[in-house]
């Protein structure tokens, strides 16, 4: 649960720095975020091959909540880079796109919000790819 709460927090901040255009500071939180909780960066995690993801990322963790927050660091980070560096927003929507999927397939319960999130990076990864 506070796993749940964490990503809530890093949301609500992430919409404040886009409303403000505040993309330098909303890039860091996620930065911090993710170093926080699992030792990594986004640097390090683009630098995994799509191959070797899912294998990498579950071997730091494989709970549900993590996975989401790693996921949804991802993907709110190809949406402050997709204008100025297209192609490491795909990178990251790429990666996203993968732990949705897994989280999507291994979950016991339907969730809503992997599914929007599985549209939503489909329709941006068609865009940025045309």
């Amino acid at each position: 649960m506070r796993m749940i709460e964490e990503l809530g927090r890093v949301l609500a901040a992430l919409m404040g720095f886009r409303e403000k255009g505040e993309s330098g500071r909303a890039l860091a939180l996620i930065d911090e975020t993710l170093t926080t909780h699992f030792d990594l960066n986004l640097d390090q995690l683009l630098a995994i091959s799509e191959e070797d993801f899912l294998v990498e990322i579950t071997m730091v963790t494989n709970e549900e909540a993590s996975l989401n927050m790693i996921a949804e660091m991802l993907f709110q980070h190809a949406l402050f880079v997709r204008e100025e560096n297209a192609a490491r927003s795909l990178e990251a929507l790429c990666r996203a796109l993968l732990i949705f999927y897994y989280l999507d397939a291994e979950s016991d319960t339907f969730n809503l919000g992997w599914q929007d999130r599985i549209e939503e990076i489909d329709r941006l990864v068609r865009q940025l790819e045309a």
